[in-house]
């Protein structure tokens, strides 16, 4: 178990840090693939609304709505998080805390 003072609690958030700019990337690269997908949805939801559609197509409406939804409530939630991690919240540094915690204890 690693005793926290001030030279540890450096590491730790700098290491917090690290995973912090290390997330960032890792969800602008999904972010890509999911509005891809989103605008995918959106053209199907506009092709199903198309009267000439033979199928039954009001559930698979709704599952295009909401998993389009889904998809950009979670990209909306990411991007409100690509903020330096001196600006996030306490409680938000301690999820990157937890990562670099899990990651320091390796090296222990």
């Amino acid at each position: 178990m690693i005793i926290m003072n001030d030279e540890n609690n450096k590491i730790l958030e700098d290491a917090s840090n690290l995973c912090h700019i290390e997330w960032i990337d890792w969800t602008k690269n999904i972010s890509k693939d999911l509005n891809e997908s989103i605008q995918v949805l959106k053209n199907n939801i506009q092709y199903l609304k198309d009267d000439n559609v033979g199928i039954d197509k009001h559930q698979l409406i709704k599952e295009n709505i909401e998993l389009t939804n889904k998809l950009t409530d979670k990209l909306e939630r990411w991007e409100s998080l690509w903020i330096p991690y001196e600006e996030l919240s306490e409680e938000m540094k301690e999820e990157d805390r937890n990562y670099a915690r899990k990651i320091l204890k390796l090296i222990e």
